[in-house]
């Protein structure tokens, strides 16, 4: 959003118009590529926008409808990109190069001083102002007024998230502050954190000898009917592992014995059809079934209880990746007192 501090109707800009839709995704693609993109080197967030598709909306939605020369050159994307793009995809279908079109990602591109003054002069006549004022009201990680910041508008923004604005915050002036310190800082404070953590919370698998791949855990909550009372374990379904390519594995529920009330299970690989059929599940249509009296809980009841109390919950089984050959697969065991 840019903030134009007259009445006036705003003119007729570029995005308006066109828009180099090819380009622009050519980059983005580029962009993505690599383990961490852009900014989710500095902090992660899940909904990161990309840098070269917040550059090109911000620039086309502030200069003239008939700036496409000016745009190319403030956004900075390879004016044969197309071509380069056309010419790769075809070498990389004959198996000929692996290493990807040989110029500069757009993102890492930025506008020089002499360029930063030539870009403001045009916003300063087109819209009759001397610093124009942008906003992202719902900025979430921050692509937009990073890229704003980078542009020297004059940047806002903000969002109903404090998370991404101490994001942001980082990002954008303490890295504009501090620069390159900004990494000793950050290395710094997480590490007396990590030291902090470490003197409470120590790392949990005791068993060192297998790799740790997950940690199955179920809700319970305790039979309604005062003739039962088990501890019933919440589940749809009690696969573990379901890939066409792989038996299936699942967790057997085996109910407790004379009055127990704590459920117990049994890990299945390869189950049949009629054992899969029998095993039961817990949890159907939001109605909760006791495996052992059959008493249901409705979702009604269920809520009410809520109000009141809370689920319980239970460590069932342990997911850990063990060797097979030259590959390593997934497995399963069940939990036990020491986890």
């Amino acid at each position: 959003m840019i903030i134009v501090e007259n009445d006036k109707e705003h003119p007729r800009v570029l995005i308006e118009e066109w828009f180099p839709f090819k380009e622009v995704s050519i980059e983005c693609q580029r962009e993505r590529i690599g383990k961490f993109i852009p900014l989710n080197r500095f902090h992660i967030w899940w909904a990161r926008r990309p840098l070269i598709v917040s550059r090109a909306a911000i620039i086309g939605s502030i200069l003239p409808s008939d700036s496409k020369e000016s745009f190319k050159k403030f956004v900075q994307i390879d004016h044969d990109i197309r071509k380069k793009a056309k010419i790769w995809e075809s070498l990389k279908k004959q198996g000929k190069t692996p290493t990807g079109i040989s110029t500069k990602r757009a993102y890492e591109n930025k506008l020089n001083q002499e360029e930063l003054l030539s870009f403001h002069t045009i916003l300063n006549q087109f819209w009759n102002t001397e610093r124009l004022k942008f906003l992202d009201p719902m900025s979430g990680g921050g692509a937009i007024p990073f890229e704003a910041y980078k542009l020297g508008l004059d940047t806002y923004s903000s969002d109903l998230n404090p998370i991404p604005i101490i994001l942001q915050y980082i990002t954008i002036p303490l890295a504009t502050k501090y620069k390159e310190k900004i990494i000793d800082l950050v290395r710094k404070y997480t590490n007396k954190v990590l030291e902090r953590l470490n003197d409470k919370i120590k790392y949990f698998p005791i068993n060192t000898e297998l790799e740790y791949d997950g940690f199955i855990w179920v809700r319970t909550i305790q039979c309604f009917n005062p003739e039962c009372q088990i501890e019933i374990p919440l589940a749809k379904n009690w696969l573990l592992l379901n890939k066409s390519n792989k038996p299936k594995i699942i967790l057997k529920l085996l109910l407790p014995k004379d009055g127990g009330k704590i459920c117990n299970f049994k890990i299945i690989t390869g189950p049949n059809q009629e054992t899969i059929r029998n095993n039961k599940y817990t949890v159907k249509n939001g109605i909760i079934n006791c495996p052992r009296c059959n008493h249901t809980i409705s979702k009604e009841n269920l809520y009410q209880f809520l109000k009141e109390s809370s689920l319980g919950h239970r460590l069932v089984a342990i997911a850990y990746k063990e060797k097979d050959g030259k590959r390593t697969r997934k497995n399963f065991r069940l939990a036990n007192d020491i986890d």
